[in-house]
């Protein structure tokens, strides 16, 4: 009922006749309405401004002097003031009953009419109250159908007695679900979708944008310094920075394309490795270098033991020594012709004599351990590969081929198999062109006798400490180095595998008896 807050606030100001003729102006019912509004217009015509209530007298004020004539037009205007101002108070309110939906009823409503399909509609003391519903229904354009369906309003433009209404709202109230289950319907289980393996998300780098500038800066300079790289890792990492990267795609596909082609340059570097460690290979890094085989990676026992005949004391004691990678090591002994190559290209500065025996082919002869440094230094200069001396460990290894007997083909050897004397009978009494006997098991010619062979190791009287790896042992008198194989010169004793001689770095032995051989590795 709005009527309660318009008496209070129109106490003091708008009369209580005119208050209660507003009432019943504004009632619903026809025959009220009509009188209640013609009460209220004869009492704004001759209504004057409301008697406030008695209470202190205010203080007395001094008049302000107007004009007679003033004073006669303020008191004639005062029943127009007040008439318009009644006029709008009651338009007001009507206006915001039709706009509110209508159906008030001024004797009072019990309790809200239900919006919800199946609630019953409020009783209203007044006999005319169903009048009042139709009215109200009406005015605010929504149907019965609509009141008893739950107040679905239709869309614009849709006549609600259509025959193209729609299905749910000519159903049979018997067929109408309880409020509760309409107002909360029972939800259908969703399909389950069968799960999909999770994926890392994509990124589409078109719609990238950088948050910085200078990253792009940061990205090409980066690339600047990693794009002349050999290390398929640096390249890797770059890729996975930037690959999500607009500004850097440029850049990255440039990574990819790098990362490629040292993929392919490894993967045929790495089958020219496999091939170039294959045992038994052979190889030469010049036209004038010596030829070499590949020997693989092995264990043995080095030294002599006690009953082994012509034994001597410096070849023990006996110890496990491990090869632990493929080798290369020279078929023939260093011959003239790679000896005067090495004296033509300015490496080496000892013109041997040959004794008359000859050049070419045959093994150089009168060399000290410093002349073969000479000759090792400068092959590695020239080819880029890392020549050397034998160790003594390579050297034994190489010579047994495998075997644990005194020579590598048994126990006994011949002049079929070596140069050498065996009676001391000089019966040849000088070298044999490389290659004149037969090679042993690691396909190497002359590894006894025909020249005493140097080795890169210091001499020790015995093995104790000595390494078990296969490198040269560097400590001891280094002023000795070791000989190993015996010579032309030699008896059988001196050739067995596990016999060990020793000279001075710088001495040059007559009779033309010292010699070398060449060892490089495989690995870069």
């Amino acid at each position: 009922d709005p009527m309660p807050p318009a008496r209070e606030l129109g106490a003091g100001r708008i009369s209580p006749g005119i208050l209660e003729a507003i009432d019943r102006c504004l009632t619903l019912n026809d025959g009220e309405r009509v009188r209640g509004c013609g009460e209220l217009l004869e009492l704004l015509e001759g209504a004057g401004p409301a008697k406030e209530e008695a209470g202190p007298e205010p203080r007395a004020v001094p008049p302000v002097p107007v004009s007679k004539r003033h004073a006669q037009a303020r008191k004639k205007n005062v029943p127009r003031v007040v008439l318009a101002a009644g006029v709008a108070a009651a338009t007001f309110l009507v206006w915001f009953l039709l706009a509110s939906g209508g159906g008030v009823d001024p004797a009072g409503v019990d309790e809200e009419p239900s919006s919800r399909a199946g609630a019953e509609p409020s009783r209203v003391s007044d006999g005319n109250a169903a009048d009042s519903l139709q009215a109200n229904t009406e005015v605010s354009g929504r149907s019965e159908e609509e009141v008893a369906g739950g107040g679905r309003r239709d869309s614009p433009g849709k006549d609600l007695d259509s025959d193209q209404q729609e299905p749910q709202a000519r159903e049979p109230a018997a067929r109408e679900a309880p409020v509760d289950q309409q107002a909360q319907p029972i939800p259908t289980p969703a399909r389950q979708e069968p799960r999909q393996p999770a994926r890392e998300p994509r990124i589409d780098v078109q719609e990238q944008k950088w948050a910085d500038p200078r990253k792009k800066e940061a990205a090409e300079a980066v690339w600047e310094r990693a794009k002349g790289t050999q290390d398929e890792s640096v390249l890797a990492w770059y890729i996975e920075q930037y690959e999500h990267v607009p500004e850097a795609a440029e850049f990255v596909s440039k990574a990819r394309v790098r990362s490629r082609s040292l993929a392919k340059i490894r993967a045929v570097k790495e089958a020219e490795d496999k091939q170039l460690k294959s045992p038994g290979r052979r190889f030469q890094d010049c036209e004038f270098c010596p030829q070499m085989v590949v020997l693989p990676a092995g264990d043995f026992v080095m030294g002599s033991s006690g009953i082994e005949q012509g034994r001597e004391r410096d070849e023990g004691p006996q110890h496990s020594v491990t090869i632990p990678a493929p080798f290369a090591v020279g078929v023939y002994e260093v011959t003239f012709e790679e000896w005067e190559a090495c004296i033509l290209y300015g490496g080496c500065s000892k013109e041997p004599s040959d004794e008359g025996w000859g050049r070419g082919r045959q093994p150089v002869i009168h060399m000290s351990w410093v002349d073969t440094q000479e000759y090792v230094e400068w092959l590695s200069r020239k080819t880029g590969k890392p020549y050397r001396l034998l160790s003594e460990a390579e050297w034994e290894y190489a010579a047994r081929a495998g075997t644990q007997t005194r020579y590598s083909f048994g126990n006994r050897i011949s002049r079929k198999q070596a140069n050498y004397d065996p009676d001391s009978s000089r019966i040849i009494g000088k070298t044999d062109r490389v290659g004149s006997y037969p090679p042993n098991r690691f396909g190497l010619h002359d590894m006894h006798g025909n020249v005493w062979e140097w080795v890169q190791d210091c001499w020790n009287d015995s093995y104790a400490g000595a390494p078990d790896k296969g490198e040269a042992w560097l400590s001891g008198n280094c002023y000795h180095r070791v000989l190993r194989g015996g010579s032309w010169f030699s008896d059988s004793g001196n050739l067995r595998s596990a016999d060990r001689y020793w000279g001075p770095i710088r001495g040059r032995v007559e009779g033309g008896r010292r010699g070398f051989r060449v060892a490089r590795a495989l690995d870069p």
